[in-house]
């Protein structure tokens, strides 16, 4: 049998994973919330070991308890007013969002409903994401990450990664760059273009701090199924 790659997954590859999970019916709702691209295989694939570093943990955490806010708070919008989720524009009225957030509203839910003009079918749907949310986020935590890792900190090495302009995404890679030092887990998946572009960089600025030759290769997602992944010298 041959050995597993480790995959360390960033937060945006899990959140899609979930979305995949609590509305797996594409064929017959016609939508999604979040195009899982090909997030979905890395946990399913047989031939992958997927972990997930500190800060990706955390953060998946605190998107499923602002989505469980936000999606029992457009249900009682629906309830309250009578009216289509498409007048639905609180954005963090009384419900604390972020600009991810408020673009999951629009582009996700708003956009993806558009062929659905019931407010009780809008309902039905959002009611499912709000009651699903936490199980899967358990589910997955518990369940189908093989592994999770605690989180680094070292502030010259995020101050490095910060002046990329990757915002939040810097933490991701000061998990990912230690990863590859200390447990030779070398790729990374993401689905951020900030982080998948720039790859070259993020990798110099990794060896500049911690080892001349550090090994970390990043893909993205969203074009790289599981299956397209080679066995690089990988982990100990």
């Amino acid at each position: 049998m041959s050995e597993k790659v480790t995959v360390n997954v960033d937060t945006s590859v899990i959140g899609r994973h979930l979305y995949a999970t609590i509305l797996p019916d594409k064929a017959q709702t016609g939508f999604q919330f979040e195009n899982d691209g090909q997030c979905r295989e890395y946990f399913e694939s047989p031939d992958v070991f997927v972990i997930a570093g500190g800060k990706a943990v955390s953060e998946f955490e605190n998107l499923c308890s602002r989505r469980h806010e936000l999606y029992q708070d457009m249900v009682n919008y629906l309830r309250t007013n009578g009216d289509s989720i498409f007048s639905y524009s609180k954005y963090g009225e009384g419900v604390d969002l972020n600009e991810n957030d408020a673009t999951h509203v629009r582009k996700g839910v708003q956009m993806n409903m558009h062929h659905i003009d019931s407010p009780r079918e809008q309902a039905t749907i959002l009611r499912r994401c709000f009651q699903q949310i936490g199980i899967c986020r358990n589910h997955i935590l518990n369940n189908e990450l093989d592994d999770t890792e605690k989180r680094y900190y070292d502030t010259d090495l995020r101050s490095d990664f910060a002046n990329l302009d990757i915002g939040h995404d810097v933490d991701i890679l000061v998990d990912a760059a230690y990863l590859s030092h200390e447990k030779s887990i070398i790729i990374l998946a993401a689905v951020d273009s900030d982080i998948t572009t720039k790859t070259e960089t993020i990798v110099e600025i990794a060896q500049e701090h911690l080892d001349p030759n550090l090994t970390l290769t990043i893909i993205d997602a969203d074009r790289t199924g599981p299956n397209e992944l080679t066995k690089a010298p990988a982990d100990d």
